[in-house]
């Protein structure tokens, strides 16, 4: 992890030296190795550094070459490195820094450069030839990159406080975006909550020139090629040698690297590769001996933590979760956020990244989402449901259910299944309906009458019957004040028509509208911008590009069967996983451990927020009544609205105290002028 910034002015003024300094001093957290400045003409850039992987001490950016005359600053980890060197002319050869890399592809393929790099970056190139900054960003958003953009002048950063020390670029708030907070709903895309302050998107570039910006799409995982092996041992290799090296190149470390484990099939998955390629690593658990049995059955993993450990090769760290609180850092969270945060359990997170500052780790590998990345292949119930195989349906819910406890196999059947014959009636076809529908109800001990009523009649009806009275009673949509709840509403029938997702998605459908959910990109900048926080850099074996091409093309029959979801990965593990993790069949929940300790001390902040920085976007009334039923409410709906206005209100404060002291200096310039 480092940090990069730069102003172009595109009205050809000078970019003064000192105005570049002001926005790398407002990264210095980010980057405490090395501070790198330059500047000529209408440009300048700045860098600072983060030393993780061996390359990386000897990295001097800006990067500046004369023939041809380009300047380079990154924030980037090219995982393919190997590849590279060999078809491109760097210097420094084998001992190249990956930004050497970077700007030896731009020289040979030009913008097209992206479709060869494989890792997490965000880098902003000038180019003296085209007369343009050339900006991309990694294909799922690992690396974050803002900027602003109006007539006279263009710049970008890591984090937008870097971007408020211009005097032209201001923390307006964007209220629009506040009700898509407040409401649980993230474009995610391009706007942030301050009006000025737009981000490049994942898997984008941006071309910028005086008279215009273009951005461009470069990666969609919609493309991905469809993936055919002979046999099963062939698809596993596939996936355990595509796997090893995502976790290999993420372990490129000068330094110690840790990972946390959960415990989970994903962080496991992580932590069992990684040893077998490096010793010793640290691993970071959350545990919570204080929880009551109750909770504590739905929470703890600790015996799948040991399992892991057992095999040896780590050094684990436990950090105590049942000893902290959702909100106990918030105002330093906001900070480093630059935004109110929406995540319930980054307070883990955070614990985390200090422990593994603590034990001298600057790399974290990390197995978020990787039931995405590989899909858990339901889908293919659909599939099998369209394709009428019967038989193989009634097969594969029989051992799914079997292998889950509980109601497993008839949440799937109603998700995935059922809905098939919903599709059937809208598309008008009653004979394919009624063979479905006697297959379905013989084979699963569902009456034919039942499901002539409700997916037979009930789909026809209108979508919004009956669904407007629910909607006004949201809870979040009442906190609102009236004007945005409305603008929630009209966001979210945009984002809906525009959403294009299928009525009942194919496998790989639904596998990719994972994928590309806008939530992914500001997860992931949240936890680059917490981690910064402790000069730790998380790093996600399972969001490698080559990883996630490979599951999007694997035939759904290698993404589920024999009643196991995300088969492919379990059986590709297999004598690296401990046996109780590969098959495993449980999840475990982290919302016990938010909501009790949320409840006991958490809530009692919103006592001390300033209530007339909400007013203008939340309807006090309501917050105090929310507060006031907490003792006598279960509903979970309510804490996580208490906590992202708690968030709101801190963030609102300090863009208050930024105005202040902005003012302030203003005035004392102006007295020295005098």
């Amino acid at each position: 992890m480092s940090a990069i910034c730069g102003i172009y002015h595109l009205d050809g003024q000078p970019a003064a030296r000192e105005t570049i300094a002001a926005m790398s001093a407002a990264l210095a957290h980010r980057g405490p190795d090395r501070e790198g400045l330059w500047s000529r003409g209408e440009l300048a850039l700045g860098h600072r550094l983060l030393i993780t992987t061996p390359e990386s001490a000897a990295e001097a950016q800006p990067l500046v070459r004369s023939q041809p005359d380009l300047a380079l600053v990154a924030d980037a980890r090219i995982d393919n490195r190997d590849d590279l060197l060999s078809v491109l002319r760097v210097q420094g050869g084998r001992g190249a820094t990956d930004s050497d890399i970077i700007l030896a592809a731009y020289e040979r393929w030009g913008q097209r450069c992206v479709d060869h790099l494989v890792g997490d970056f965000a880098f902003v190139l000038w180019d003296a030839r085209a007369g343009s900054l050339f900006c991309a960003r990694d294909p799922m958003g690992v690396k974050p990159l803002y900027y602003f953009r109006n007539d006279r002048l263009f710049a970008f950063a890591s984090e937008p406080k870097s971007l408020f020390t211009l005097s032209p670029v201001t923390p307006a708030v964007d209220p629009d975006e506040v009700a898509l907070f407040m409401g649980w709903r993230h474009e995610g895309r391009t706007r942030t909550l301050y009006r000025d302050v737009m981000r490049l998107p994942a898997a984008h570039t941006m071309v910028v020139s005086r008279d215009r910006a273009l951005v461009h799409r470069y990666w969609d995982p919609e493309s991905a090629p469809g993936v055919h092996y002979r046999t099963d041992d062939d698809y596993a290799d596939a996936f355990r040698d595509i796997f090893g090296k995502a976790v290999e190149a993420r372990s490129r470390s000068a330094l110690p690297v840790g990972a946390t484990l959960s415990g989970g099939l994903d962080s496991s998955s992580v932590v069992c590769m990684a040893r077998r390629l490096r010793k010793p690593l640290h691993t970071f658990s959350v545990i919570f001996p204080n929880l009551d049995d109750r909770e504590l059955r739905l929470i703890d993993e600790r015996s799948f933590v040991d399992a892991v450990v057992r095999g040896g090769g780590v050094r684990p760290h436990l950090v105590r979760g049942d000893e902290i609180t959702p909100l106990r850092d918030v105002r330093k969270i906001v900070w480093h956020l630059d935004e109110p945060y929406f995540a319930p359990n980054l307070y883990l997170h955070w614990a985390m990244y200090g422990a593994a500052r603590n034990a001298g780790v600057r790399v974290l590998l990390d197995g978020f989402d990787g039931d995405s990345a590989v899909s858990h292949g339901f889908g293919r119930l659909t599939g099998l449901a369209r394709a009428k195989r019967w038989d193989t349906l009634e097969a594969e819910l029989l051992a799914f259910g079997a292998h889950h406890r509980g109601k497993a196999s008839a949440l799937a059947l109603q998700h995935y299944v059922l809905p098939h014959l919903d599709e059937l009636v809208r598309r008008g076809h009653l004979l394919s309906w009624l063979n479905a529908a006697r297959n379905v109800g013989r084979r699963f001990g569902l009456s034919r009458s039942g499901l002539a009523l409700t997916r037979g009649i009930r789909p026809l009806l209108p979508f919004s019957l009956g669904r407007s009275a629910a909607a006004d009673r949201d809870e979040v949509e009442a906190t609102l004040q009236p004007s945005l709840a409305a603008s929630l509403r009209r966001r979210v029938r945009a984002l809906q028509r525009t959403g294009g997702r299928p009525a009942l998605p194919t496998e790989r459908e639904a596998h990719v509208e994972g994928l590309s959910q806008p939530l992914y990109q500001l997860t992931l900048e949240t936890a680059d911008k917490a981690a910064a926080a402790f000069g730790i850099e998380p790093r996600y074996p399972f969001f490698d590009r080559r990883l996630i091409e490979l599951c999007v093309g694997l035939p759904d029959d290698q993404k589920f069967g024999g009643g196991w979801p995300r088969l492919l990965l379990r059986r590709a593990l297999d004598g690296i996983l401990p046996p109780e993790i590969q098959w495993r069949s449980t999840k475990s929940s982290l919302a016990p451990n938010f909501h009790r300790q949320f409840r006991i001390a958490d809530v009692m902040l919103y006592d001390t927020v300033d209530e007339t920085a909400l007013a203008p976007y939340l309807r006090i009334d309501r917050l105090r009544a929310l507060r006031g039923r907490l003792a006598s409410d279960e509903s979970s709906a309510k804490d996580l609205t208490l906590f992202r206005s708690i968030a709101l209100a801190t963030w609102l404060k300090q863009l208050e105290e930024r105005s202040h002291r902005a003012c302030s200096e203003a005035g004392a310039l102006s007295t020295e002028a005098a």
